[in-house]
């Protein structure tokens, strides 16, 4: 959680706790922790012997490092006798658990794939008439961010970008990092079906991307305190600093932001610069294992199945008890507040979605679409082989052997990076150094590993 606990959290573990003894004859008991804080105490129960059944591990390399410091078990076996809600909800989407050919984690998400843009307010897209907000060109990007800053003014940018880590290649471009990090190598979307792992810094695609973002940095279309502001980008547009900045943009994402821009009576709408994608990366961003301190794997992974198969426990877990902390609305799985409750006065929520089949979980408001859930059902329908699925999903590359290098390499990533792909420096000038850096601190050597391993 995060914030505060809420005061009947303990009301809804019981009743969670009955639900799971009627059906599998398992009661539970959840150990509140603070996001910020969740693989410390977890590590801490682990080396300290306690008794931790379930964990979480985030971002692909937390699993994976649970895997490499032997702190979580195989789940083929578990799997194939208590898992079948776990299969009927996942699909091929399990492969995101896989190292070395072996199952260690259950992915927990509700999309299996992302699609990348731009969400920013519809009114300036429609006054400076942007090409098309589908898969716009750098070149008509250019076009349009140059019409919106001469009709606004010095003080207003059309691409807003905030904080002292953001990227942007990644929402230009569809390419694979195999279940790790730019680190370690990538596979561009153009030679997806040839498994050779380059350097994606090294590549023409992203030296002509950063040759846009200094233009675009130069001229202004870019604010250019955008390493160092504390504000989002929301609360920049939402002040009449600018149009929008990149983001998801599939689904849920643009109804989900308009609810932050309807107290500004403003409009927000997408433009699509990549399509829906999935690789191992999406798969493994948030995972559950069973820990070797587990004393009943077997009951640990049948509660886990439960969480990916019984409505009625995912929505107690995620919303708290019909009537109390959500009431039903007349569309089917949408709910809201009850009369005289907000999200901040209300006795139990868990806004995190990090629990089981996250589709599954109601939706609280209405301003998603009538058709979402089946919106949701066909986004998620991914098979092997389809163009818009990653050919090396199953593969995560192990950096454990590594260990020193990809340290190296990601310090040298944070050193750059960031400057060079919101513009703020000469990419003729300091790619080159970047390069050098990243080859002193080894991603040759890393990319050779991870070839071979592939």
């Amino acid at each position: 959680y995060y914030g505060e606990l809420k005061p009947d959290f303990e009301e809804v573990e019981a009743a969670i706790s009955e639900r799971a003894k009627e059906l599998v004859n398992v009661t539970v008991e959840f150990v509140p922790v603070t996001l910020a804080e969740g693989d410390s105490n977890m590590n801490l129960m682990l080396s300290g012997g306690e008794k931790l059944d379930l964990m979480l591990g985030m971002r692909g390399t937390g699993f994976q490092n649970a895997v490499n410091r032997n702190q979580v078990i195989e789940l083929d076996n578990l799997l194939e006798e208590y898992g079948q809600g776990i299969k009927d909800a996942l699909g091929i989407a399990i492969e995101g658990g896989y190292i070395n050919g072996k199952l260690y984690a259950i992915p927990s998400l509700d999309k299996f794939a992302r699609e990348y843009g731009i969400i920013g307010l519809a009114d300036y897209m429609d006054k400076y008439e942007l090409a098309t907000r589908e898969h716009p060109t750098y070149e008509q990007l250019d076009e349009w961010f140059a019409r919106v800053k001469a009709g606004e003014g010095d003080s207003f940018y059309p691409f807003i970008l905030s904080g002292s880590t953001a990227t942007t290649f990644n929402y230009f471009h569809i390419y694979d990092t195999l279940g790790s990090t730019d680190a370690s190598g990538v596979i561009l979307d153009e030679n997806m079906d040839d498994p050779t792992i380059v350097n994606l810094f090294e590549t023409d695609a992203y030296k002509e991307h950063l040759d846009w973002m200094h233009k675009w940095y130069e001229a202004g279309y870019i604010n250019p305190d955008c390493l160092t502001t504390s504000e989002t980008w929301q609360a920049l547009v939402q002040n009449g600093k600018g149009v929008g900045s990149t983001m998801y943009v599939e689904l849920d994402m643009l109804p989900g932001q308009q609810g932050q821009f309807d107290t500004y009576n403003q409009t927000v709408d997408r433009i699509l610069l990549r399509d829906k994608f999935t690789t191992q990366a999406d798969l493994n961003s948030q995972n559950w294992m069973i820990t070797v301190n587990s004393e009943n794997p077997q009951k640990a992974f049948q509660f886990l199945n439960l969480l990916y198969e019984d409505e009625e426990i995912i929505n107690m877990l995620y919303w708290g008890f019909e009537g109390t902390h959500y009431t039903l609305t007349d569309r089917e799985g949408v709910v809201e507040y009850p009369e005289g409750v907000d999200a901040t006065t209300v006795g139990y929520s868990q806004p995190l979605g990090l629990y089981g089949a996250v589709g599954k979980r109601y939706l609280m408001g209405t301003t998603y679409p009538e058709d979402y859930f089946d919106q949701l059902a066909e986004f998620n329908d991914i098979q092997e082989g389809d163009p818009d699925v990653s050919p090396y999903l199953g593969y995560t590359f192990n950096t454990e052997p590594y260990q020193t290098e990809f340290a190296a390499v990601n310090d040298v990533i944070t050193q750059y990076r960031s400057s060079l792909e919101v513009g703020a420096v000469d990419p003729d000038e300091v790619l080159p150094q970047f390069i050098d850096a990243l080859k002193s601190a080894g991603i040759d050597t890393i990319i050779q590993g991870n070839q071979q391993s592939l």
